[in-house]
């Protein structure tokens, strides 16, 4: 179904990632993106996607994921949070959030690819368009075709200098895969 992603309309992308993670055991998950004003991560809303309050790109481990763009995994007592940065060639565009029973290094490859592909099909099919801070906000007019807001791509940006930015990125409790 993955192979198809490209033709499919915008709406349908969340209930097919909500479905692919589901398949191999994933549950509860979010697409994060990047809001215009570049300091949270806004919940994509979609059938089958768990929609947060908007998290801060510093301080948080969504927000170390996407500014490091490595995997982050925590220990939770229901199973294992991953973040995935969601990156279409040296743009970020945000992350996706899942959580396993367990994981292993197959479920990490696979979340991988599954993350580039999500990332794909967002820019793609144009669905990631944010028109305000705050994807519940009703006067908030979608910037329906709008390039998307993405920072600065990877190389203008070194990783050490966005390592340094994410408080808290070696704690005891987060792993990056």
């Amino acid at each position: 179904m993955l192979d198809r992603a490209h033709e499919m309309p915008p709406q349908l992308i969340a209930p097919l990632v909500a479905e692919e993670v589901h398949a191999i055991g994933g549950r509860d998950v979010s697409i994060l993106l990047q809001d215009y004003a570049q300091l949270t991560l806004v919940s994509l809303p979609g059938r089958g996607l768990k929609e947060t309050e908007p998290v801060p790109l510093v301080g948080s481990l969504a927000g170390q994921a996407f500014l490091t763009e490595t995997a982050v995994e925590h220990a939770e007592a229901d199973g294992v949070r991953l973040f995935l940065p969601l990156l279409d060639g040296s743009d970020e565009i945000g992350v996706m959030a899942l959580t396993l029973d367990v994981v292993d290094d197959d479920d990490r490859r696979l979340l991988r690819r599954l993350a580039g592909l999500v990332a794909d099909m967002l820019v793609t099919n144009t669905v990631y368009s944010l028109g305000s801070r705050n994807w519940k906000d009703p006067s908030a007019k979608p910037l329906v075709g709008a390039p998307l807001p993405t920072s600065q791509s990877r190389s203008e940006r070194p990783r050490a200098e966005r390592a340094r930015s994410v408080p808290g990125s070696g704690s005891g409790r987060c792993r990056s895969a």
